[in-house]
C-alpha cells in the first residue's frame, strides 16, 4: 500500500512516533497558539547564531593577507547570489507543493472513504471497510515500521486517515501531518497533529509538536 502521496509528508516518515507518545507531560491539550509561538523564538535563535557566525568570519578573515581578503569578499558575493536563488527555489517549490496538494485532495478523500467502506460514485457498490489499513501501511514502510511498537498497534487500529499540508509561511517553513482517528479509548482527540518546522534545510528535525491529550482508559 502506498502510505503517503508524493508530498512533504514523505520527509517526515523517519521522524514519526507511535500515538502512545502523543501527549504532553501534564496530560492536557496544548495551547492553540503553540505553533505560532514557536516562530519568534526560532527567529531569535537564528539571529543570534547568525551574529556569532559573522563574528567568527570577521576574526578569521582579518588574519588573511590583504589580497586574499579581497578574494574572499568576491567569493562571498557569489555565495550571496546562490543563497538568493536557493530561497527563490524553495518559495516556488512550496507554491508547487500547495498546488498539487489541492489536486491530491479529492483522490485522497476517495481513498479514505473507500478504506472506511463508504459507497463512492464510480466504485463498486459492495465496498467494505479495509481493516487496519493504516497500521498495515505503516508496518509495510521500513522507515516507519521501526517506530511502531506492539503497544502502539491497538491505538493504530483506530487510525482512519493521514494527511499532509504545507504550512503557510506565517506559521513557519515546513509542513503538518494530521492523524484522524475513530472514537477510541486511547485519545480524547479525534485528530492528532504534528508540525515540522524547517530552517534552511528540508531534513531538519521538527521544532514544534502539537500533541493531543489522552482520555481515560489504558495507554496503548
Amino acid at each position: 500500500m502506498a502510505m503517503w502521496p508524493d508530498s512533504p509528508g514523505a520527509r517526515a516518515a523517519i521522524e514519526m512516533r507511535g500515538p502512545s507518545q502523543a501527549r504532553n507531560a501534564s496530560g492536557k491539550p496544548p495551547s492553540s497558539a503553540g505553533l505560532n509561538a514557536t516562530v519568534p523564538v526560532r527567529q531569535s535563535l537564528e539571529h543570534e547564531a547568525s551574529r556569532e557566525a559573522r563574528e567568527r568570519r570577521d576574526a578569521f578573515v582579518r588574519k588573511l593577507p590583504r589580497n586574499v581578503q579581497d578574494s574572499v569578499g568576491e567569493l562571498e558575493t557569489f555565495d550571496t547570489a546562490v543563497v538568493e536563488l536557493e530561497a527563490q527555489f524553495r518559495r516556488e517549490r512550496r507554491q508547487l507543493e500547495r498546488r498539487f496538494e489541492a489536486l491530491y485532495a479529492p483522490l485522497l478523500a476517495r481513498r479514505a472513504a473507500l478504506v472506511a467502506g463508504e459507497r463512492i460514485v464510480g466504485v463498486r457498490s459492495d465496498a467494505v471497510p479495509v481493516p487496519d489499513f493504516w497500521l498495515g501501511a505503516m508496518k509495510a514502510e521500513t522507515a516507519v515500521a521501526v517506530n511502531v511498537s506492539p503497544k502502539d498497534e491497538p491505538a493504530l487500529k483506530s487510525l482512519r486517515d493521514v494527511t499532509c499540508t504545507t504550512l503557510q509561511e506565517a506559521k513557519g517553513i515546513g509542513f503538518c501531518l494530521q492523524f484522524f482517528f475513530a472514537p477510541n479509548k486511547y485519545f480524547g482527540n479525534h485528530v492528532l497533529s504534528k508540525a515540522y518546522i524547517l530552517s534552511g534545510s528540508d531534513t531538519e528535525q521538527s521544532l514544534n509538536t502539537r500533541k493531543a491529550r489522552t482520555s481515560g482508559g489504558s495507554r496503548a
